[in-house]
């Protein structure tokens, strides 16, 4: 269960980053666009490779990949992050959506961790249940603003 809340919650890392990072006023987190109602495709792929570097570098860094790892994780996110665009423009309940979602985040963690040796294995997991403290934090934070 943790590793699907981990996993569901680095796809939304990444939405959310898309997102904050194209054309959005970021003193005001109830604001709208700054340009049109949406921001332009380019922006949005912009946003997109900005999310997928970063996780690159830190994945290569962090777990030691080797070059062909590499190209093949990073297409595997990239794949990953069109898909959850487009499960998310779809106009389905948000329940079937979050399960799309959740299925998606499995088939992807299960094809990179089909490409990485028992050790990076191994950190990879510490990663991930890093992300999910993070989160739990941040969730425990709200609670008590709230």
């Amino acid at each position: 269960m943790k590793r699907v809340k981990i996993t569901i919650a680095l796809l939304f890392v990444f939405t959310l980053s898309a997102f904050s990072q194209n054309g959005y006023n970021r003193n005001n987190s109830m604001s709208t666009p700054t340009q049109n109602n949406e921001p332009t495709k380019e922006e949005i792929e912009k946003a997109r490779e900005e999310s997928l570097n970063k996780l690159m570098t830190r994945l290569t860094e962090d777990l030691n990949l080797d070059a062909l790892q590499v190209v093949a994780i990073r297409q595997i996110y990239a794949d990953n992050i069109k898909k959850q665009g487009i499960i998310l423009k779809k106009e389905d309940s948000n329940e079937s959506k979050s399960e799309a979602l959740k299925s998606l985040s499995e088939s992807t963690e299960t094809r990179v961790l089909a490409l990485l040796n028992p050790q990076q294995k191994e950190k990879f997991e510490l990663l991930k249940n890093e992300a999910a403290i993070g989160k739990d934090k941040k969730k425990d934070k709200k609670k008590k603003k709230e």
